[in-house]
């Protein structure tokens, strides 16, 4: 399969403890505002990721560039099945989180390893939608914010157009079973809300109690498929039309929500949030139209033929 946009190093030494520790890093190359040169950044993945790879016949983590110095990096989601939502235990459960249910994600697909920044959204869009606007990311490597479903829909489109790739919204079925990355937690990492500060911008650990900015992206801990700031900096829209009782009869497999309706799905959480709002489960909503200073997006990339399945 051909390497989109860039090349991906795999140091000999790395593959070694990888087979002994199921863990293997790479690094691949990520724009940066405050510089003219790309840098390295170190993408952790796990096993299943590996041998889903192997399995297919395609790249573990692939770079898309997106011209003007930015590129979006990519890490595969293997297939798998997951518990959907939360137990009644849950400490900040919401009843919209309820039933939890088996999902089954029967394709694989790529999905951004950052959310997108400002930066990336630049170099596709050529706007900056939070300019002039409350909260904005203060530099290009921080998640481009104030982003409507419409207006992240077309950055997906723009870059299908350009690219030649499905680029979409992930599914909220599928937002929720790669922040999981396996965990059966409130969180990525389980349910020790201590260690929160570790993985995400919130509002237990945002620079100033009246800084509600987005922050850079990838400064915290990655979960175990390689993504960063899945809980916390900005919501991430999701392909699903909301519906609050649709877990009720959501299907097992591949669920992309109901036919209609008046909001949108995100998910995530976002630096303002206490951390009971950016649990895995946690389902959040917005009108598409809306462009809110809590608001961003990760992409997904569907693989085409025999790889996708």
């Amino acid at each position: 399969m051909p390497r989109y946009g860039g090349l991906v190093w795999v140091a000999t030494a790395l593959v070694a403890l990888a087979a002994a520790a199921g863990v293997l890093a790479y690094w691949v190359n990520r724009s940066r505002a405050t510089a003219n040169e790309p840098v390295r950044q170190a993408v952790s993945v796990s096993a299943e990721q590996i041998r889903a790879a192997r399995d297919l016949g395609c790249d573990v983590v692939q770079v898309m560039a997106l011209g003007k110095g930015a590129n979006i990096t990519l890490v595969l989601i293997p297939t798998g099945g997951f518990t959907m939502g939360s137990p009644a235990s849950e400490v900040g459960r919401f009843e919209r989180e309820g039933p939890a249910h088996a999902v089954s994600v029967s394709r694989a697909f790529y999905l951004g390893a950052t959310e997108v920044t400002q930066a990336q959204w630049k170099a596709v869009m050529s706007t900056t939608p939070w300019r002039a606007q409350l909260h904005p990311g203060r530099a290009d490597d921080a998640a481009a914010n104030h982003i409507s479903w419409y207006d992240a829909v077309d950055f997906c489109r723009t870059l299908t157009a350009k690219l030649g790739r499905k680029v979409r919204l992930p599914t909220e079925a599928e937002w929720e079973y790669a922040c999981r990355a396996g965990s059966s937690g409130a969180f990525c990492f389980g349910d020790d809300v201590q260690e929160l500060s570790q993985y995400a911008w919130f509002s237990g650990n945002r620079p100033a109690l009246a800084d509600r900015r987005p922050q850079a992206v990838a400064l915290k801990e990655p979960n175990r498929w390689g993504l960063y700031d899945v809980h916390g900096n900005v919501r991430e829209w999701c392909q699903d039309w909301y519906d609050e009782s649709f877990y009720q009869r959501s299907p097992a497999e591949g669920p992309v929500g109901p036919v209609s309706g008046t909001e949108k799905v995100e998910r995530g959480g976002w630096s303002g949030d206490e951390a009971e709002h950016c649990r895995c489960a946690m389902r959040g909503y917005l009108r598409p139209e809306y462009g809110f200073y809590a608001s961003g997006l990760r992409v997904a990339v569907e693989i085409e033929g025999k790889a996708g399945r």
